[in-house]
C-alpha cells in the first residue's frame, strides 16, 4: 500500500528565474499562462470524490497537493469581475474542498527586497501552520545566472525555518559548476548555523557525481534535507553544458503504479514530476474526465510500459534515456 497520494498543480508558466535548464517547456515558459481559478473549484470537488472512494482508501491513507509553476508565487489571475486571485486564494480553495489535505508549495525563492512577494509569503505563513502548509525550495546556479544565489539561499532557508523545523532543498549541477555549487551551499549552510568542515559537500558529491543524493544536516534547532544531483539538457538551448550521465535507476512509478496526478495550468495531464522527463513533449489534452478516469488512464499507460519493458528486456544506458523513452511512451496520444 502506497501511503500518500499527491495532486500536483502547475499554477502558472510565469517564472522570473530565467533558467536555461528549465524543466518546463522552454518555448512556452514566458507566455504567462495561468490556471483558471473558476475551473479550480469543480476540479477540487472531483479530487475530493476520488479521495473518498473505496479505490483510493484501499491504496492510500493520505493526500497532499503540491503547488508549483513556473514560480508558484507569481500566480495571478483576474476574473471577469476584475477580482485578482493569487497563491493565497489557491491555498484557501484547496483547504476548503479536500479534507485533511497537506499542501506543499514548491518555490524557486525570491530576494528579500521583493516586498510584495515577501508579504504574500508572510500572509500564507501566518494563516497556515506546518504541516498544514509546507514550503520547499528549488535552487541552483542556473537561476538568474547565479546572481545573488547565496543571499537568496540564506534568506529563503531562514524564512522556511521561521515556519517549519525542517527545510527540503533540491539543487543540480554540471561538470563545470559542481565545485562552485557545493562551495556556495557549504558557505550558506555555515551561516545558517550548520557546522561543515571545508569541502565536505564537494568530497561527498565527487565520490559519485553522476548519482542523485539526499544529504541530511542537523543543528540544535533545525534539519535540512538537501536533494542534490546532476543536471541534464531538457532542451536545445541548454545542450552547451557539460553533464554527468546518471545510471538508469529503478523507477517506482514504472515498477508499481502512479501515486500522483500532475496537471499543467490548463488541467492537461503531465505523466511525471521527475526532473528528467522530456520537456519538449506536449501534455495529454483530454476531453472532460473525472479524476478517477484520469488516474485509471495513467495507471493503464504505466502498466502497459511496464509490460513492454519486461517483454522486450529493453536496456537503457542512462537515466535520461530511460526517462525520455518513458515520456514518449506514456504521453503519446491515442
Amino acid at each position: 500500500m502506497q501511503k500518500s497520494f499527491c495532486f500536483i498543480l502547475g499554477l502558472t508558466s510565469a517564472c522570473d528565474k530565467q533558467c536555461v535548464l528549465c524543466c518546463n517547456n522552454y518555448d512556452e515558459i514566458y507566455k504567462n499562462v495561468a490556471l483558471d481559478f473558476d475551473r479550480l473549484g469543480p476540479k477540487l470537488r472531483d479530487m475530493r470524490t476520488f479521495c473518498t472512494s473505496e479505490l483510493f482508501k484501499n491504496r492510500f491513507d493520505s493526500v497532499y497537493v503540491m503547488l508549483t509553476g513556473g514560480e508558484a508565487f507569481l500566480y495571478k489571475q483576474v476574473d471577469q469581475e476584475g477580482k485578482t486571485r493569487n497563491l493565497f486564494d489557491i491555498i484557501e480553495a484547496v483547504q476548503a474542498e479536500i479534507p485533511s489535505v497537506r499542501i506543499v508549495i514548491k518555490t524557486g525563492g525570491f530576494f528579500a527586497h521583493h516586498q510584495k512577494t515577501a508579504q504574500l509569503w508572510d500572509r500564507i505563513s501566518r494563516a497556515y501552520a506546518y504541516p498544514e502548509v509546507e514550503f520547499r525550495l528549488g535552487f541552483n546556479l542556473y537561476q538568474k545566472q547565479g546572481q545573488g544565489a547565496e543571499e537568496r539561499l540564506i534568506d529563503m532557508t531562514q524564512r522556511m525555518f521561521a515556519h517549519q523545523k525542517t527545510a527540503i532543498l533540491d539543487t543540480i549541477y554540471d561538470k563545470n559548476n559542481l565545485q562552485r555549487t557545493a562551495e556556495m551551499l557549504e558557505k550558506g549552510f555555515q551561516q545558517l548555523g550548520f557546522y561543515l568542515e571545508k569541502n565536505t559537500l564537494v568530497s561527498l558529491i565527487q565520490k559519485n557525481p553522476e548519482e542523485h543524493k539526499r544529504i541530511n544536516m542537523t543543528n540544535k534547532m533545525h534539519k535540512i534535507f538537501l536533494d542534490i544531483g546532476p543536471a541534464y539538457a531538457p532542451n536545445l538551448a541548454s545542450a552547451v553544458y557539460d553533464y554527468f550521465e546518471e545510471a538508469p535507476n529503478s523507477c517506482p512509478t514504472i515498477d508499481m503504479y502512479p501515486n500522483y496526478l500532475y496537471y499543467d495550468a490548463a488541467f492537461n495531464l503531465i505523466h511525471c514530476n521527475d526532473s528528467y522527463i522530456d520537456a519538449s513533449f506536449p501534455p495529454i489534452r483530454l476531453p472532460v474526465n473525472t479524476v478517477l478516469e484520469e488516474w485509471l488512464l495513467m495507471k493503464e499507460r504505466f502498466e502497459r510500459l511496464q509490460q513492454f519493458l519486461l517483454t522486450t528486456q529493453k536496456q537503457f544506458k542512462t537515466r535520461k534515456e530511460r526517462c525520455f523513452f518513458c515520456t514518449k511512451y506514456v504521453m503519446k496520444q491515442d
